[in-house]
C-alpha cells in the first residue's frame, strides 16, 4: 500500500512539474466574442466567448489553444509566423469566408506587423477550389473578417 502511495504521489508531482513550465511559457492569453459559426482545426465552433492563448514558443512553429470561455473542449493547432499586411494594431482575430462558412486565418498580435498564421483545412481548401472552378477569372475569392481581441 505504502509503494502504491509513493508511486501515485511521484508521478503527481512528475505531472506538476511538467506542466508548469509549459503554462509559463504562455506569452499571449486573450479573449474574443466570437459572433458566428467558425471553423478551426478541422472543428466547428459555435459563435460565443473563447480564448485564444498561445501555449508553446520554442521553435518558429508555435501552438495556440483556442477554447470556449465557459470551459468546453477547444482544439490545439500549429501556426507560423506572418507578415501582416496594413498597420499593426490591436490584437485581432482574421477569418477566411467562403459564404457562410468562416474559417480562423491568422491571430494578429497587438502594435506588431506579424501574425500567426493557421494552416488552411482540407474543408477550407475544398471549399476555395470550388469557389475557384466556379468563377469565371479562375479566382477564388473570398472575404476576410477581423474580430479584434481583448486582454
Amino acid at each position: 500500500m505504502k509503494k502504491y502511495i509513493s508511486l501515485t504521489l511521484t508521478i503527481g508531482l512528475l505531472l506538476i512539474v511538467a506542466v508548469a513550465p509549459a503554462r509559463a511559457q504562455s506569452c499571449i492569453r486573450l479573449k474574443a466574442h466570437i459572433p458566428f459559426q467558425f471553423v478551426v482545426g478541422g472543428k466547428t465552433f459555435p459563435a460565443g466567448e473563447y480564448f485564444v492563448e498561445r501555449i508553446k514558443r520554442e521553435t518558429i512553429i508555435q501552438t495556440l489553444q483556442i477554447r470556449p470561455v465557459n470551459g468546453g473542449s477547444g482544439v490545439f493547432i500549429l501556426a507560423s509566423p506572418a507578415e501582416v499586411i496594413g498597420k499593426a494594431g490591436m490584437a485581432k482575430l482574421i477569418f477566411h469566408c467562403y459564404g457562410d462558412t468562416r474559417f480562423l486565418s491568422l491571430l494578429q498580435i497587438d502594435g506588431k506587423a506579424m501574425g500567426l498564421q493557421l494552416p488552411k483545412s482540407s474543408a477550407e481548401r475544398r471549399l476555395e477550389r470550388e469557389m475557384r472552378e466556379r468563377s469565371r477569372d479562375g479566382v477564388a475569392e473570398h472575404r476576410t473578417l477581423a474580430i479584434v481581441l481583448g486582454r
